[in-house]
């Protein structure tokens, strides 16, 4: 899945996030969210996170530690 979102200038860039969800069934202890291929954060249940948003193209996956259990990869450009 591909998303482009477009930053507004009026917001500083510190304020500037999205959330990052995913829905893990059977539900487990915590997931690694990753982007770009390195791990950002780890996450207990309900697994949400806020991820800065910065220029750029931005791969996002969330991963079950330990496991080869991965989510489907989001591609996002931020403009």
């Amino acid at each position: 899945m591909h998303k482009v979102l477009l930053s507004n200038p009026e917001i500083p860039a510190v304020n500037s996030s999205i959330e990052l969800s995913v829905q893990v069934k059977p539900s487990v202890k915590q997931i690694t969210w990753y982007v770009n291929g390195k791990p950002f954060k780890n996450a207990n249940y309900p697994y949400n996170v806020r991820l800065p948003l910065k220029s750029g193209q931005h791969i996002i996956q969330a991963a079950v530690p330990l496991t080869d259990e991965r989510s489907k990869v989001i591609v996002i450009n931020v403009e």
